[in-house]
C-alpha cells in the first residue's frame, strides 16, 4: 500500500523562494505565501489544473501598492466588495494590498499548511488566517479560513474562495445543481458583470433547474443562489472534473444580493473563476468568523449532476433490472463497496470494486436474484483506512 498521508516540502519558485509542496500521492498542491495563494493543483505527477499567469510568477509587489497583479491560482479574500470601498481604501477595485500585493507568512506542522496575512490596520483593520490540508487517500483539499476583526468596532464581513482555472473559450463547462429552495432571482441567477446580449451563456430562465454553462471569453460575471456546489471541465476531450463545495445554510445571508455561488469569465486571459462565499457576520471587535471550503479533482465523462463528500456523478447510482448501474468519478483511492443489508441491518458483502480519482468509475453489477431489492448500501472504502468507510447510497 502507497503511502498516502500528505507530506510537505520546498518548491522554489525563482523569486519566490519560500514555496511549498503538498502532495499524499493521489495529489498536490503547491502553496506560495509570497503570492498569498495556492499555485498549483493536480493529481500526483499530473498537469496542473490551475491558471496560472506565467508572466507574473516570481514578483513581488512593492508594499501598499494599488496595481493589480492578477498571478492567477486559488486565493482567500475578503466579502463583500463593497466593504473595500467603504474602508479607508476607498475603492471596489483593485483590491486593497492584503489582498493583492502583500505577502504572507507560512508555517508547517503536523501535515497542515498554515498561512497568515499582515495585520492590516491601515485599510480594511482585519487579518486572514488560512489552514490548507490533503485527506488520505483523496484529492479532497480543505481550507478554514478565518477573517479577524482587528479594529475597536464591530465589521460585517464574509469569507471568499476565489478559484482561477485555465479555460478554453466555446469547450470549458461548468455545472451547478438546481436551487434548494425558490431563487430570489427570476431567471435563477444574477447578471453582475457584462451583458447576455451576445453570445449569451444562460439563455432560458434556470430558477428550478440545473446548469450547464460553456465559458465563452466575454467579460462577464453570475451570481447564484441556494445552490451548494459547481463544477468545472476544461472540454469535452477531458474527463477530469473540479468541484468545489463548503459551508453553506440555505436560511442565510451572503454577500452580493445573496450569492453563495458567483462564476467570472475572463476575456483577457484564458480562464474562468469559481467563487464561494461564506456568510455575512457581525464580527465583534477581536473577534472572528471562519469558513470551510473544500475542493477535489476525479476522472467522469459527461454532464455532472451529483456531488458528495464522496465525488460527483454524470449518471446517479440506481437499480434498474436487477442490476446496480451509475457513471461516478469518486474523490477517493480504494474500494467500492456494494453489501446487501440483512433483517437485522448488518451488512453482508456482495461487491468491491478499485477505484482511484484518476479513473472513472462505471457501474453496472448484475444482482444475484436471492439478493433484496431496496436493501443495498453503496460505500467506499479508504486505501488508507480499510476499518473506515464513507457513505455513497443506499438503494
Amino acid at each position: 500500500m502507497s503511502e498516502s498521508r500528505p507530506k510537505i516540502s520546498s518548491a522554489e519558485i525563482d523569486g519566490w523562494p519560500k514555496t511549498v509542496n503538498m502532495d499524499n500521492s493521489v495529489a498536490g498542491i503547491c502553496v506560495s505565501p509570497e503570492a498569498g495563494r495556492i499555485i498549483s493543483y493536480s493529481f500526483h505527477c499530473g498537469e496542473n489544473l490551475l491558471f496560472v499567469n506565467r508572466s507574473e510568477l516570481g514578483k513581488i509587489p512593492e508594499k501598499d501598492s494599488a496595481e493589480w497583479i492578477n498571478f492567477g491560482g486559488i486565493r482567500l479574500d475578503l466579502a463583500p466588495q463593497s466593504f473595500w470601498a467603504k474602508s479607508p481604501w476607498g475603492k471596489s477595485w483593485p483590491p486593497p494590498p492584503i489582498l493583492n500585493s502583500e505577502p504572507w507568512s507560512l508555517s508547517c506542522y503536523d501535515h497542515v499548511i498554515e498561512m497568515l496575512s499582515v495585520p492590516d490596520l491601515k485599510f480594511l483593520g482585519i487579518q486572514i488566517a488560512v489552514r490548507i490540508g490533503l485527506i488520505k487517500s483523496s484529492s479532497i483539499v480543505c481550507i478554514d479560513s478565518t477573517i479577524k476583526n482587528i479594529t475597536e468596532v464591530p465589521l460585517t464581513l464574509a469569507n471568499w474562495i476565489v478559484v482561477q482555472l485555465a479555460a478554453i473559450s466555446g469547450e470549458s463547462e461548468i455545472y451547478l445543481p438546481a436551487p434548494s429552495g425558490d431563487s430570489r432571482f427570476s431567471k435563477g441567477y444574477s447578471l453582475q458583470m457584462g451583458s447576455q446580449s451576445v453570445k449569451p451563456a444562460i439563455s432560458s430562465d434556470i430558477s428550478t433547474l440545473p446548469v450547464s454553462i460553456v465559458y465563452c471569453a466575454l467579460e462577464r460575471k453570475f451570481g447564484f443562489d441556494l445552490r451548494e456546489w459547481i463544477v468545472f471541465r476544461k472540454s469535452g476531450e477531458s474527463e477530469i472534473c473540479f468541484a468545489l463545495w463548503g459551508d453553506f445554510d440555505a436560511a442565510g445571508s451572503y454577500p452580493d444580493d445573496n450569492s453563495h455561488i458567483e462564476l467570472y469569465f475572463s476575456e483577457g486571459m484564458p480562464y474562468v473563476e469559481l467563487e464561494m462565499l461564506g456568510l455575512m457576520r457581525s464580527v465583534e471587535a477581536g473577534g472572528s468568523i471562519s469558513d470551510n471550503f473544500k475542493f477535489a479533482a476525479a476522472t467522469c465523462s459527461g454532464k455532472v449532476v451529483e456531488l458528495g463528500e464522496w465525488g460527483v456523478a454524470c449518471e446517479p447510482i440506481r437499480i434498474d433490472k436487477n442490476s446496480v448501474k451509475g457513471r461516478l468519478g469518486l474523490f477517493y483511492e480504494g474500494f467500492l463497496v456494494l453489501s446487501e443489508l440483512d433483517n437485522n441491518g448488518d451488512k453482508v458483502e456482495i461487491a468491491r470494486l478499485p477505484v482511484s480519482p484518476r479513473e472513472e468509475c462505471s457501474l453496472d453489477f448484475q444482482l444475484s436474484d436471492d439478493i433484496s431489492l431496496g436493501s443495498i448500501l453503496v460505500e467506499i472504502e479508504q486505501k488508507s483506512d480499510l476499518a473506515k468507510r464513507i457513505f455513497v447510497k443506499k438503494l
